[in-house]
């Protein structure tokens, strides 16, 4: 089934954003059934819709069943008879399929993981101290894959103060993990568990972000109620262009005011034992654009405007090796070749 490998952007498939033909590609992970929901939908929006000469066209929904699933009309037949009719055809019979019926099953599935969320997200309230609980507005949970961690983002304000927590939920009771230097950043971008190769312990991921749009990777082994700090990687976040006014940009682009951010906001992180020692690395990559502020209108009437305007992109990566005496990561940045990373992913 390709469709995850190319919601991942392991498969190159394009769509149309803002007028801009993009490639495909999220963080896609099914690990319930509302992520299964989640990105099936996606999926379906995607096989909608086509792209003929630079411009987005919609396919008929019969098309877009046709492309969502196995490339067999038996399928596509089936599941487009349920659609509009209710019921199938099995062999000789035709079975009918009761809409409430089927709306109700679903529903108490989403209900139930819905629930799950919510318990969970209750049970970190409560576990809070009452002044906490004044100040906290959110409070964003997620299980690990087997569901004995979870980590919790606190929102006082979100995306602006945030603070990310690991515990372990026992029946009514949370125990709370130390994290060995927590992110210093004011919010929380993103996190995630990991399971790699050569530990025995879950891995945390977690991306930290100041208010101008900046921050660190932070990389955790977690074994005995504590999480340990792997690796510190600096700088992989960056969604902020003030367009610094200097001379040289105006020598090298044309333009004064101009400044870098990675696409998407940051670099993505990904797995993979380089060196073929049982231990799987880290190796950061992305795009870094320069952006610079384009005017235009009258200035002698003061009828000035400025539009962002692209002239410059480079691919940035970069890898961290395991150093199995100190039990870390190494830290510097080691670049690496093109050709070579292609190969990595």
């Amino acid at each position: 089934d390709p469709s995850m490998k190319t919601l991942r952007g392991e498969l190159k498939e394009y769509w149309m954003y803002q007028g801009k033909e993009q490639q495909l590609k999220y963080d896609a992970k099914v690990m319930n059934i509302r992520g299964s929901i989640k990105w099936g939908v996606r999926w379906l929006y995607h096989k909608a819709q086509g792209i003929r000469g630079h411009k987005r066209y919609w396919r008929t929904w019969l098309e877009a069943v046709r492309g969502y699933g196995p490339p067999r009309s038996e399928y596509s037949e089936s599941i487009w008879s349920i659609y509009t009719k209710g019921s199938k055809e099995s062999g000789t019979r035709v079975l009918q399929l009761w809409a409430v019926g089927i709306l109700a099953i679903v529903a108490s599935a989403l209900f139930v993981v819905q629930t799950t969320q919510e318990s969970l997200a209750q049970s970190v309230m409560n576990s809070l101290s009452q002044e906490d609980r004044f100040a906290v507005d959110d409070i964003e949970v997620q299980y690990s894959g087997d569901h004995s961690l979870f980590w919790s983002i606190l929102s006082r304000e979100k995306d602006w103060w945030e603070d990310i927590r690991i515990g372990k939920k026992e029946g009514a009771r949370i125990r709370w993990f130390s994290i060995d230097h927590p992110p210093t950043e004011q919010s929380i971008l993103k996190a995630r568990f990991l399971t790699l190769k050569g530990f025995d312990a879950p891995i945390f991921e977690v991306y930290g972000q100041t208010h101008v749009g900046n921050g660190a990777l932070y990389l955790y082994e977690i074994f005995d109620e504590h999480a340990r700090l792997l690796l510190e990687v600096p700088g992989v976040v960056d969604s902020y262009n003030g367009f610094p006014t200097r001379i040289e940009n105006f020598k090298r682009y044309g333009y004064y005011g101009c400044g870098e951010l990675y696409r998407e906001g940051a670099l993505e992180s990904n797995y993979r034992d380089i060196n073929n020692d049982g231990v799987d690395d880290l190796i950061m990559h992305g795009t870094q654009d320069v952006i610079c502020e384009q005017v235009s209108g009258d200035e002698a009437r003061g009828e000035m405007e400025l539009h962002p305007l692209l002239v410059e992109s480079s691919p940035q990566a970069f890898f961290f090796i395991w150093d199995p005496s100190t039990k870390e990561y190494r830290t510097g940045k080691n670049r690496v070749r093109s050709s070579f990373l292609s190969d990595l992913l």
